[in-house]
């Protein structure tokens, strides 16, 4: 099964932005608001690292968004986690 934001320009347009943060030492996350040599000094290399994050999340349509690794999973963890809370809740012998 093939995920809508894996078909026609997401993966193009994420190496764009990504490339474009990277590029401008200035780019500030949109979540937390921090230049990457910040996060780089409290989180490390992999944390912060820079992501496509979508501008509405859940939403593959959405514009994308320059975002750092730990904000992007973070926010996506927050929202499974929302998601699974209003499942209907499963009997105890299912």
């Amino acid at each position: 099964m093939t995920l809508p934001q894996h078909r026609g320009t997401y993966h193009r347009r994420a190496k764009r932005l990504r490339a474009l943060a990277y590029a401008n030492p200035a780019t500030l996350c949109r979540r937390c608001g921090k230049t990457h040599a910040q996060a780089l000094a409290l989180w490390g290399e992999r944390a912060a690292a820079w992501q496509a994050g979508h501008v509405v999340d859940g939403h593959p349509g959405s514009p994308l968004a320059p975002e750092h690794a730990r904000c992007n999973t973070s926010a996506g963890g927050k929202r499974g986690v929302e998601r699974k809370a209003m499942r209907a809740p499963r009997s105890p012998n299912a």
